[in-house]
C-alpha cells in the first residue's frame, strides 16, 4: 500500500497549470482580449468615425438613421460594453481572491497570536497577516475597478432633439383664410407677439400631412406637463367654439364689443387705451383668440426649473392648459380676464387639437475621453493580473474552505493540534447570551479543554433562521443594498421628471 505524501503548503515548485494557476491564466487572457476589444471599439471611433489623434479627447457620432435605430444602437453599444465591463471586473475579482486568501504560514502565524483568519471570502481581516506585495496588488485591483463601475456606461450616449413651440388658440376660420391678426383677442397687453408670417405659416401647415388631429385628453396628455421636453411633437393649434354651441364652427371675436374700458382707461394717455388703438382688426373680427411661445429645448426646461426655484410664484410653474385659462373639462372662461364686460365675455370649450409631429436628429456619440479612461484602467489591470500570476505562481493560498481542511489534515497545526472542533466562540467562555451578545474576544489555550471528543451543543434560542451569518454581515449587506436602491429611486425620479441624467 502505497503511502500517503502531503502536497507542499506554499512556495512548493508546483506545475503552472495546476490549481489556481490554471484559471488565473484563463482570466488573465479573458482580461487582455477585453481590453484589446475596447482599445479596438476606441480607435475605430476615433479614426474610422471621428478625425484620428484629435478625436481622444471628442465625441464622435455613430451613424443611424431615425430615433429608432439610435435607440436600438445605443442599446446594443450599452449591451456590449456592459458584458465587456462585467467579465473584466469577473476576472479582476478572481485575483482579489486568490491574494487576499492566506497561506498555510499566514494562518500559523495568526494561531500562535490567538487570531483565526477567514477563507473563501474577501476578508479585510486577512490583510494585516498578507505580504506587502499582496496587499498592494489587492488594493490596486480594487482601485481599478472603480473607473469600470463609474464610467464604462457613460461612454456612449443617446442625444434627442428637443424643440421650442408655438401654442395658438383660434377660431375655425384661422384655418379657413379669414382674418386675424395677433397678439389675439383674449391676450393680455404685455403678452409676447408672434409675427403674421409664423401665423400664416401655421395655418397653411396645419392640414399638410406632417400633422395630425387630437381630441382633447390627448393634446392635454402631450402638452400640458411644463417640465417635459418636446422630442416628438412641436407647433400646437387648438380651436375653440362657443360652449353648448360645439356643433357651430366659429368665425371669431370682436374685441372692440368685448371689453369693459371706463372713462379713465379710455384718455389717450392710458397704455390701455393705446394698446387697444393700435391693434389690428381692434374693430372687425378676428379669428386670432390668443398665441403663447413655450420653451420646450432641454435648456428651457433647465432653465424653467431654475427660475421656480427662485421664484416661488412663476407662472409657467403651472400646467400649460391651466397657464393657458383652459379648464380640465376643456372650457375656457373669459370673464376671469376682468378686462371684458362680463355679460359678453364669451365661454369658449377647446373642440379639438391639431398638432405637428417632430423628428428631431437623435444621435448615439461615443464619449472618446471616457472610454479613453476606460481603456486605461483596464490595461492596467491586465498588467496587474499578468504580473501577479507570474509573480506569485509557486505560491498556494487556501482560497477554500477545502484547501484549508486538506492542509490541516496533511500537516496539522501545532496550535490547534488534537483539537476537535472550534465554532466561532470556542468554548472558553460559558455560553451565556451576554457573553455571546457581546462577542467576548478569545484566546487560544492549550489547556486540556481544546482536545479530546465532544458533543456539539448550541443553546435553543440560537437555532433560528439567518444565525448562521453573523448579524453585522445582515446589517452591512442590507445598509449596501439598501444605499444602492436608494440612488436608483432617486435618479428614477429625475428622469421621470424630465430631468436629463
Amino acid at each position: 500500500m502505497t503511502p500517503y505524501v502531503p502536497k507542499p503548503d506554499s512556495r512548493s515548485v508546483t506545475p503552472f497549470f495546476t490549481g489556481w494557476r490554471k484559471s488565473g491564466l484563463i482570466n488573465a487572457i479573458l482580461i487582455w482580449i477585453l481590453t484589446l476589444l475596447l482599445t479596438a471599439l476606441l480607435f475605430t471611433s476615433a479614426f474610422r468615425l471621428g478625425d484620428g489623434w484629435s478625436s481622444f479627447l471628442d465625441n464622435t457620432k455613430v451613424p443611424t438613421g431615425n430615433c429608432e435605430e439610435a435607440s436600438h444602437t445605443n442599446l446594443a453599444l450599452h449591451v456590449i460594453l456592459n458584458a465587456v465591463a462585467t467579465l473584466a471586473l469577473a476576472s479582476s475579482n478572481f485575483f482579489m481572491q486568490v491574494f487576499c486568501a492566506p497561506s498555510r504560514d499566514n494562518i500559523d502565524k495568526a494561531h500562535q497570536k490567538g487570531r483565526c483568519l477567514e477563507i473563501g471570502v474577501q476578508s479585510v481581516k486577512n490583510l494585516r497577516y498578507l505580504s506587502a506585495p499582496r496587499i498592494v496588488s489587492w488594493l490596486l485591483l480594487g482601485a481599478t475597478s472603480v473607473p469600470l463601475h463609474l464610467f464604462i456606461n457613460a461612454s456612449v450616449t443617446e442625444t434627442r432633439a428637443t424643440t421650442d413651440f408655438q401654442v395658438v388658440l383660434a377660431a375655425d376660420d384661422f384655418l379657413k383664410g379669414g382674418p386675424y391678426a395677433g397678439p389675439g383677442v383674449g391676450r393680455p397687453f404685455d403678452a409676447n407677439l408672434i409675427s403674421d408670417k409664423l401665423l400664416g405659416e401655421l395655418a397653411a401647415n396645419a392640414s399638410t400631412p406632417g400633422w395630425d388631429e387630437l381630441d382633447f385628453e390627448k393634446c392635454k396628455g402631450e402638452y400640458d406637463d411644463p417640465l417635459k421636453p418636446m422630442s416628438t411633437r412641436r407647433h400646437l393649434i387648438m380651436i375653440l367654439r362657443d360652449k353648448g354651441k360645439e356643433n357651430v364652427t366659429s368665425t371669431g371675436w370682436n374685441q372692440s364689443q368685448l371689453l369693459n374700458l371706463s372713462n379713465e382707461e379710455s384718455n389717450e394717455e392710458s397704455s390701455m387705451y393705446l394698446w387697444t388703438y393700435y391693434t389690428p382688426l381692434f374693430n372687425t373680427t378676428n379669428a386670432l383668440w390668443l398665441t403663447s411661445y413655450i420653451e420646450g429645448t432641454a435648456n428651457g426646461i433647465n432653465n424653467r426649473r431654475e427660475r421656480i426655484n427662485v421664484n416661488s410664484t412663476e407662472e409657467q410653474d403651472k400646467p400649460l392648459f391651466t397657464y393657458l385659462g383652459i379648464r380640465p373639462d376643456g372650457t375656457l372662461d373669459s370673464k376671469n380676464l376682468g378686462i371684458y364686460t362680463g355679460e359678453l365675455a364669451p365661454v369658449l370649450k377647446v373642440d379639438r387639437c391639431i398638432s405637428e409631429l417632430y423628428k428631431g436628429p437623435c444621435e448615439v456619440q461615443f464619449q472618446n475621453n471616457i472610454l479613453l479612461v476606460v481603456c486605461i484602467f483596464t490595461l492596467a489591470k491586465s498588467i496587474i493580473c499578468t504580473g501577479l500570476l507570474l509573480r506569485f505562481r509557486h505560491e498556494n493560498p487556501l482560497i477554500t474552505p477545502g484547501d484549508a481542511i486538506e492542509s490541516f489534515i496533511s500537516k496539522p497545526d501545532p496550535t490547534t493540534k488534537d483539537m476537535c472542533w472550534m465554532s466561532h466562540r470556542p468554548g472558553r467562555y460559558p455560553q451565556s447570551r451576554m457573553l455571546s451578545f457581546l462577542r467576548v474576544p478569545w484566546r487560544f489555550s492549550s489547556g486540556p479543554w481544546l482536545s479530546g471528543a465532544r458533543r456539539w451543543n448550541t443553546l435553543q434560542w440560537r437555532r433560528r433562521m439567518g444565525s448562521a451569518i453573523p448579524w453585522e454581515i445582515w446589517i452591512f449587506s442590507y445598509f449596501c443594498i439598501g444605499a444602492m436602491l436608494g440612488i436608483g429611486i432617486v435618479h428614477l425620479k429625475w428622469y421621470w421628471d424630465g430631468m436629463p441624467l
